[in-house]
């Protein structure tokens, strides 16, 4: 049994119930922090170690040049960013609790109740995206999608660690060990509403070039908002009803590499999937 698994205590006069077992608090907080904050911070730290050995092209001088370098160097800086974020998260939690979460990926009813979950996860937000563009036809990707996508275009074997196998991994420890074990500390509603909340604000983004969004690009990012959001509690769920990381990182895997195929070998014909 996991130390933060799912485990049936017999309360006296009252039914069997399920009591959500975590590690400390401070743990659950520096994993969290590490994915939340990491991101930005690993950023700029390999930015800045990169800007003193490669001169950065200047997009107002040549954007040609400074479109063609980027198209190479952020593909490579989401993957370092992502491998240290992993990195100091399995130095925060120690040998024990990743074999343990690790252990999973060889029990094949997780790994398949995992593969359901991502498909409930692929088809929820195909449906929310037809409806809404049945709605508002001018519905689209938000600047998230369209900048993984355009990741996936540039460099694709690097996007698939990165997007397939890396970022899920990251993303489940944060949201679903760090968050929702947080929330779950107080009652597992708390943690659910926090992961489905915060799960789709970060893939929100309002700002562009320094500025608030136009009226029509802030209107998709506001209708992308819910379908992140969906994502973030079928994974939760995934997470608690398994008792496993293994069951919701199988199903946030799966959801991103039916997305990272279909940008390859049909791009359009399934739209608004990745997380």
């Amino acid at each position: 049994m996991n130390n933060y698994a799912l485990e049936e205590e017999k309360i006296k006069g009252q039914k069997n119930k399920k009591k959500l077992l975590m590690p400390s608090y401070i743990k659950e907080i520096l994993v969290f922090v590490t994915g939340w904050i990491g991101i930005k911070l690993y950023a700029l730290l390999f930015v800045g170690i990169c800007k003193l050995f490669i001169e950065f092209p200047i997009e107002k001088v040549d954007p040609v040049e400074y479109e063609e370098f980027m198209n190479w160097f952020n593909p490579l800086l989401q993957i370092v960013v992502y491998t240290l974020i992993l990195v100091t998260i399995i130095a925060i939690l120690g040998k024990r609790l990743i074999l343990s979460t690790f252990k999973d990926f060889t029990k094949l009813e997780k790994i398949g109740k995992g593969l359901l979950f991502g498909a409930l996860l692929i088809g929820s937000t195909i449906a929310y995206a037809m409806l809404v563009k049945t709605l508002y036809p001018d519905f689209g990707k938000n600047n998230n999608e369209s900048a993984v996508r355009n990741v996936i275009k540039n460099s694709p074997i690097l996007a698939f660690f990165t997007i397939v196998i890396i970022a899920p991994v990251v993303e489940e420890f944060t949201y679903r060990f760090g968050l929702f074990g947080l929330g779950c500390k107080k009652n597992k509603y708390i943690g659910f509403i926090l992961t489905t909340i915060l799960f789709g604000l970060i893939h929100f983004n309002f700002i562009e070039d320094g500025h608030i969004m136009a009226k029509e690009k802030l209107i998709i990012e506001l209708l992308n908002l819910p379908s992140y959001m969906i994502s973030g509690f079928i994974l939760a769920l995934a997470y608690y009803s398994e008792d496993s990381l293994a069951t919701s990182i199988t199903a946030h895997a799966f959801n991103n590499l039916l997305a990272f195929v279909s940008s390859l070998i049909a791009p359009g014909v399934i739209s608004y999937v990745i997380r």
